[in-house]
């Protein structure tokens, strides 16, 4: 349910990191660099990704607090799976 009610915003947020490492690759920027690049490159994809959870947990019952770590660890891990895409060459 949760994957529904952002589903929009998590999109673009793919489709940012997408072209992120693509950039990334072009760029030939060192995978320990990718997370604060992609971070950079994504920040309204990713504020709007982040908003649309915590809005979403919050209408749950989740404490703000709560639901706002567990966006970031979502965060985390699409900037840590897209990271493996970056060549370390």
């Amino acid at each position: 349910m949760q994957a529904a009610a952002a589903a929009g915003p998590r999109q673009q947020f793919v489709a940012c990191l997408k072209l992120t490492v693509d950039k990334a690759n072009g760029d030939k920027l060192k995978p320990d660099a990718f997370g604060n690049f992609a971070r950079q490159n994504c920040a309204a994809q990713i504020s709007a990704f982040k908003q649309g959870l915590v809005s979403f947990d919050v209408k749950q019952g989740v404490a703000r607090k709560r639901a706002e770590a567990d966006a970031e660890v979502q965060i985390d891990d699409y900037v840590v799976g897209a990271s493996e895409k970056v060549h370390s060459e």
